[in-house]
């Protein structure tokens, strides 16, 4: 719990920008996969909606990317050597913040894959 308290702490606008996205692509494509699940004779809309369901985790890389590139920041800035002992120590606190954004981009998408790999098992090849 003290990771997630102060990775909302150290979270900026674009951080959250990033996670509100990340979600609201994975809500969008829980319903839309639903819907097709209910209505699609054949798989051939799965391949390309299982294209799409990769999405919230090219977000959440998205989103660990700007927060390392923001904290490699805070160490050129503060004049810490990359290599020295400090930094090393600062980037093992900040692994727990990677893996959060990590782990929303994953749980966003675990559904629609799943949705995605049972439109494919579900339906018929081609119409008859």
């Amino acid at each position: 719990m003290d990771y997630l308290t102060s990775f909302i702490k150290g979270s900026s606008f674009i951080d959250f920008a990033f996670i509100f996205a990340t979600v609201f692509v994975g809500t969008a494509l829980i319903v839309i996969g639903g819907g097709m699940l209910l209505t699609a004779k054949t798989r051939k809309f799965f391949f390309l909606y299982l294209a799409f369901a990769l999405l919230p985790i090219i977000l959440g890389l998205g989103a660990t990317g700007m927060r390392w590139y923001a904290n490699e920041l805070i160490l050129s800035r503060n004049e810490i050597d990359p290599s020295s002992e400090a930094a090393a120590e600062i980037r093992r606190n900040m692994l727990p913040e990677y893996v959060i954004t990590m782990l929303i981009g994953a749980g966003s998408s675990a559904l629609p894959l799943l949705i995605g790999i049972a439109g494919l098992i579900l339906k018929k090849n081609r119409p008859q």
